[in-house]
């Protein structure tokens, strides 16, 4: 990734992913190590027409020194500036790219879970309502990779070289999964959503009842609710501009009934649970309720997460993901969510997609709770797919449809 590939990554990022308007503010949110990527970004969204780039840096350092060193009786406190600011950005129609890609993966796996845990309860309660208007779709928003050293260095296991030159070889795996690769990125990614939302039209046609995923250590049945539909990753914000949430993406999604879960599921692939490494999770569930969770690492992480609120027990999301997607053919584990969830069907606990719920857009918390959407401080990707991993699709009336076959879309 050359200067010139920056600059065509960032054009990618404001045109395709935020789709930056004339005269729009962005907020553009990363950690210190890509500052460089950070000023490209600024440059082209200047050069786009945009009015002010904002930059909101986010230290994992600082997280750590505050969950070590504060007193107890201040690890819930969340400035009051922080409410009237993020409403702020709704009401003047910014659009929000922040960066993935952290500068130490590990530094938080040592913490106090539990003060982690309250740490990130707080801070999502402060937050509560703009990820609402978010995930409805109000603002336009993204989430996209960028290369760190830290980063790139667990990803290739050590085994590669350093500094600069591992960055550039992280860079080389992920760049043809965000179509930079392409003679024209920004078409390819258009085609790209156009497939997608074919097809999520193929699924909402089928008038599903429940899916049930069968593999290894895997025999989980999901209900849907009548309101649920699948999606792909394009929204539409309040001002009518077409964005892509997360790039990559190679999923179909929807949110099931929350209330309607049954059986057990192994994930596939690590992940990040606030902030710290987990491995081998495997769940268990009854009436929609994880009744069971244990993992071979991070577990204190995990029942932490769970215990954040009522409802972090419960689905919010479940996507269907080819196992032979770009992410997955690329051979490694990211250690990202960003990309790992691409790689596999997933489940998310935690809060449910208002945009994948007929007339959730519209909702207000408790419409979508009686609707079996689930509503909760938290969201979490868990990956339970592979090349074992089947999926059935049924119907109320019990007919039965084949969605995906040992890790292939049959549709």
């Amino acid at each position: 990734m050359n200067e010139r590939s920056l600059h065509e990554y960032a054009r990618v990022l404001l045109h395709v992913g935020v789709n930056l308007q004339q005269g729009q503010n962005l907020l553009l949110r990363g950690n210190p190590v890509q500052r460089d990527f950070m000023l490209i970004v600024a440059e082209q969204a200047y050069k786009a027409g945009g009015r002010t780039v904002r930059f909101e840096v986010r230290d994992a350092r600082h997280t750590r020194i505050r969950a070590d060193s504060l007193g107890a009786r201040y690890l819930d406190y969340v400035p009051g500036h922080v409410g009237p600011e993020l409403q702020s950005y709704l009401d003047e129609d910014w659009a929000l790219l922040s960066l993935d890609g952290e500068e130490d993966p590990d530094l938080l796996d040592p913490a106090d879970k539990n003060r982690l845990a309250v740490m990130e309860r707080a801070s999502s309660e402060a937050r509560r309502s703009f990820s609402h208007e978010v995930l409805a779709g109000r603002l336009a928003w993204c989430i996209a990779p960028c290369p760190t050293p830290g980063w790139a260095g667990k990803v290739l296991g050590g085994t590669g070289p350093s500094g600069a030159a591992v960055v550039e070889e992280l860079w080389s795996l992920i760049a043809p999964i965000l179509r930079l690769d392409c003679a024209d990125p920004v078409a390819a990614w258009r085609q790209h959503i156009s497939r997608l939302k074919a097809r999520a039209e193929k699924l909402n046609s089928l008038g599903l009842d429940r899916l049930h995923f069968v593999g290894p250590g895997t025999d989980l049945e999901i209900g849907l609710m009548p309101q649920s539909r699948f999606a792909a990753a394009e929204g539409v914000s309040a001002a009518g501009a077409r964005f892509i949430m997360n790039m990559p993406t190679e999923e179909v999604y929807t949110s099931p009934d929350f209330r309607r879960a049954e059986g057990k599921v192994s994930c596939t692939r690590p992940l990040t649970v606030m902030g710290v490494p987990v491995e081998g999770a495997r769940f268990q569930f009854a009436g929609g309720v994880v009744t069971r969770a244990t993992a071979t690492r991070g577990e204190k992480a995990l029942q932490g997460f769970l215990g954040i609120d009522a409802q972090a027990r419960r689905l919010g999301e479940v996507s269907l993901v080819e196992a032979a997607s770009p992410v997955a053919l690329a051979g490694r584990v990211f250690h990202s969510i960003l990309l790992d969830e691409n790689a596999a069907c997933h489940i998310a606990l935690g809060g449910g997609c208002p945009d994948a719920v007929e007339g959730g857009e519209r909702m207000s918390d408790q419409e979508l709770l009686a609707a079996g959407c689930n509503v909760s401080l938290v969201h979490t990707d868990f990956m339970i797919g592979s090349p074992e991993v089947s999926v059935v699709g049924l119907t109320a009336g019990g007919a039965r449809r084949q969605i995906v076959r040992e890790g292939a879309f049959t549709l």
